[in-house]
Parts: structure tokens; sequence; C-alpha cells
């Protein structure tokens, strides 16, 4: 169901802004509330969450390093983008997210 999550996500993403009280309008919020209430639903049922990950140290026990860039403005390797969220099962990581890592400059250079 994870997979349900991302695509109702990549098709409120893609939807993109449309003119209130008008027939996309009302579609795009009916799927944002489809997609607010499955996620509800398996949140507090099942303690499904997602956890972000932009701005955050890099771990690789959580974290999928899809690629990487140097960077000068980080000290340790920081999650820059994030492509694929990342799930728990209560305490239990069910899928990693798939992450840009941004690099020391330093650490890029050896």
């Amino acid at each position: 169901l994870v997979q349900v999550l991302d695509d109702f996500d990549r098709a409120i993403a893609a939807g993109g802004a449309h003119e209130a009280g008008t027939p996309a309008a009302a579609f795009a919020d009916g799927v944002t509330m489809i997609r607010k209430q499955l996620g509800g639903m398996l949140e507090t049922k099942y303690g499904l969450a997602y956890y972000p990950v932009k701005g955050a140290h890099f771990d690789p026990t959580i974290h999928e390093a899809i690629g990487s860039l140097p960077s000068a403005d980080v000290k340790e390797p920081t999650v820059s983008e994030e492509f694929t969220k990342g799930y728990k099962l209560k305490d239990r990581i069910i899928r990693v997210a798939k992450v840009m890592v941004s690099m020391p400059a330093e650490a890029a250079n050896q």
C-alpha cells in the first residue's frame, strides 16, 4: 500500500493548481482527500509513518543514496533531496528513503 500512497502523491503533484470552483479543482480535492484518508487509516490502524529526511544527516540504515554532490555548505554528509519517501511500520523501517546526498566539498576532492 505504500506504493499506492506514492502514486497518489505523484498524481497530486502532477495535477498542479486549479481555479477554485472548477471541476478540475473538485477532482484534485477529491484525490487529495482520498490520499489523506488512506494515509490516516494506515497511520492510526497499523502504525505506518513517513519519516522526513531532507536536511538530515545521511544515515545508510534509513537512507539509500542514489547520488551525491559536493557542497561547501555542509560539514558532514547531508540529505539534500528526497526522491522516494521512507516509511516505518511502528519502529521498523519497511522502506528506506531514496535520496541525493550533499557531501562536504573537502571530502569530495580527496
